[in-house]
């Protein structure tokens, strides 16, 4: 996205930056550095420059970690590009909001909400699918009304919460999604190598 993509950063951090209740943990894909260096060398030195910054700043946190696992585990919800992370976090029942890099304020003050803008589904209790937990094809919302959901207490008539709902229409959806693929494989590979 070149100027694109770091004008929908700054237009994110500055959302955070302005608030006292959540704090937003940065892991950018492990290539992002790579990719800089090997197909927009003009603008690695930008990039770093955003990252310094970042971390500088001390309003979230900077993971380039090899363990994506603590993210998944720590974190209430998934803002970002499409990525391996989408389908874990949805595993795992976390909301998820597909960024629109497209979507980039004109001017960026901290001191207005972000006109960030993203997809997620706005009614949590029509989740029935996996696609429905996702979103994205739903209602356009500011980056504030998802940070907003994803921390509020969203519990439903049923009370079940939507972490609960997700994890639910993953279930229904995929087969093997119970706990217990592993030690299916296991059997199956036993079985037929073994006897």
């Amino acid at each position: 996205g070149g100027e694109a993509y770091f004008a929908k950063l700054r237009s994110v951090f500055a959302l955070f930056r302005g608030r006292e209740d959540v704090v937003l943990w940065w892991r950018p894909h492990p290539n992002t550095e790579l990719n800089f260096v090997t197909k927009r060398p003009a603008l690695l030195g930008e990039y770093k420059k955003l990252v310094a910054d970042y971390k500088r700043a001390g309003f979230g946190i900077y993971d380039d970690t090899a363990d994506l696992h603590r993210a998944i585990v720590w974190t209430y919800a998934y803002y970002g590009d499409w990525s391996s992370l989408v389908i874990m976090c949805l595993v795992a029942g976390k909301p998820i909001m597909c960024l629109n890099i497209n979507e980039i304020p004109d001017e960026i003050n901290p001191s207005e909400e972000s006109k960030s803008i993203g997809v997620f589904l706005k009614n949590p209790a029509d989740m029935k699918t996996i696609r429905d937990c996702c979103h994205y094809e739903s209602d356009m919302v500011r980056l504030s009304e998802f940070v907003d959901f994803a921390i509020g207490a969203d519990v439903d008539d049923n009370g079940l919460s939507m972490k609960d709902r997700c994890i639910e229409a993953v279930q229904k959806e995929n087969t093997n999604a119970n706990g217990k693929a592993g030690q299916a494989i296991y059997d199956f590979v036993k079985k037929n190598t073994l006897g």
